[in-house]
């Protein structure tokens, strides 16, 4: 099937393919990636992206990569040229009803953004170093307000030393607002201290100030696996389904899970020796988010950064970023990399009915199928009139480039270390070894050293469309 021409729907059962159209909006990346927007009112769109500098990472001054913001007066059909803001990296926007925005960014120290410790020539807040931090803006994107996010407002408990803690402090890629107008994150803490210890934020001032309390996990499986596992459950998506439950996405790491009997957990297979082969569970909250039971896996090893968007009382549209070719065993009836989407039924007895063998609706699928992903992200949103906005981003690569990763030539040492040498980011840990597999060097020769000499990129796209079900 030809790539490209999206959206498409691939192996079709109960949705009609005449049924879905759309087209690309006139948006003119500069190799940005990771986009996600919201709607404001009378038709404006605010959208961030993240963006990369490699022309300033040997200086040791500037950070080398930053947030865009882009805004459009028309529902997507005109755009400005953009503006850097200081948001942490991977934003996610979202609207609250009163007309708030909020962005939750991830605020990465300088040892993870290449060097530097400087953004648009003043100091980067240390507050803001691995920690996550809600934005907060009450004009449409014009101003943002920092709320950082530290390990202060996690509750005191035995056995956890708040004071010693150095470890990152993630969360979840999305907010939820509740109906009763409290918002809702999720944290964690990370790699240094195990058991990886989650946390539920509350907001009732609309973002302004947060309440921390421990989010915990009926399934002793899952507070096992809380203990074997660096990252826990992570990059959490919290969303309400149609029938009005609180449920969640994580991003899981399904080699501690195997041995546990999930409906609809697909065993990964083979390690790739990268982290582009996680696995989601969905749980659900019967107590708006303190604690969660396992519900079951969604679809296969791959699939990432979901969001969720109501169609009517029982339907969700679910897209996620499909950031690895899925193998052949998983049977997954599109197996290239991208942006796909799914409608997910939520029956009477309260379980999520999807079809991972029909019904794929392809969003993106123009990333090479020999390169690594470029990003996705997806997070579609439904306008006022019912049409749907999903921004996402894709790996360009260069026709040289294209080449030597067709052909598999970066498993050619000489040829791999040329290009660490060319590119600004080398690190010991990137040091050739022949025993690695196939998959982790060329995501390290695609995502670092070809990525850092400008010949793979990523590229931002925004597709507007309809889904008449």
């Amino acid at each position: 099937m030809e790539r490209g021409n999206n959206p498409k729907l691939i192996n079709p059962k109960k949705i009609d393919p005449k049924k879905i159209t759309g087209r690309l909006l006139p948006f003119d990346s500069k190799y940005d990636n990771k986009p996600t927007l919201a709607y404001t009112d009378k038709g404006k769109l605010v959208m961030t992206t993240f963006h990369q500098h490699t022309e300033y990472a040997n200086y040791n001054t500037e950070w080398t990569r930053h947030t865009v913001q882009y805004t459009s007066p028309d529902w997507g059909e005109t755009w400005d040229n953009g503006r850097q803001i200081e948001i942490a990296e991977e934003p996610s926007l979202m609207q609250l009803r009163d007309g708030t925005l909020l962005a939750l960014g991830m605020g990465l120290h300088p040892r993870w953004n290449g060097v530097g410790i400087r953004t648009n020539g003043k100091p980067y807040s240390a507050d803001y170093w691995d920690n996550r931090v809600v934005y907060r803006s009450e004009d449409a994107g014009q101003t943002w307000a920092a709320v950082p996010i530290t390990v202060d407002l996690l509750p005191d408990e035995e056995g956890f030393e708040k004071e010693n803690y150095v470890g990152s402090l993630l969360g979840s890629y999305s907010l939820l607002e509740l109906n009763n107008g409290i918002v809702l994150i999720n944290v964690y803490t990370c790699c240094s201290q195990r058991p990886i210890r989650e946390y539920l934020l509350r907001s009732y001032d609309k973002g302004k100030s947060w309440i921390a309390e421990r989010m915990t996990f009926s399934d002793d499986y899952i507070n096992d696996y809380l203990i074997k596992d660096p990252y826990g459950a992570n990059e959490n998506v919290l969303f309400y389904s149609p029938r009005g439950k609180v449920m969640m996405f994580s991003r899981t790491e399904v080699d501690h899970l195997r041995h546990c009997r999930i409906p609809g957990l697909v065993a990964p297979g083979e390690s790739t020796g990268i982290d582009q082969s996680s696995s989601l569970l969905l749980f659900e909250s019967p107590d708006g988010g303190a604690t969660w039971k396992t519900i079951r896996g969604f679809g296969v090893p791959g699939m990432m950064y979901p969001s969720v968007v109501k169609l009517d009382a029982t339907r969700m549209l679910i897209t996620y970023t499909m950031r690895m070719v899925p193998k052949p065993e998983y049977e997954y009836p599109y197996p290239h990399m991208g942006v796909h989407a799914v409608i997910a039924e939520e029956l009477p007895d309260g379980t999520i009915d999807v079809d991972f063998g029909h019904d794929i609706i392809v969003i993106d699928d123009l990333t090479p199928d020999y390169a690594t992903s470029g990003g996705g992200f997806g997070k579609t949103v439904r306008l006022p009139d019912g049409s749907l906005l999903t921004p996402y981003s894709y790996r360009y690569i260069s026709p040289r480039m294209s080449e030597v990763l067709e052909k598999e030539l970066y498993m050619d040492q000489k040829v791999y270390e040329a290009a660490q040498q060319a590119s600004p980011f080398t690190t010991p840990r990137f040091t050739f070894d022949p025993k690695w597999p196939k998959a982790l060097v060329r995501h390290l020769f695609c995502d670092y050293f070809s990525h850092d000499t400008g010949e793979s990129r990523e590229k931002t796209q925004i597709l507007k469309w309809r889904l008449e079900i």
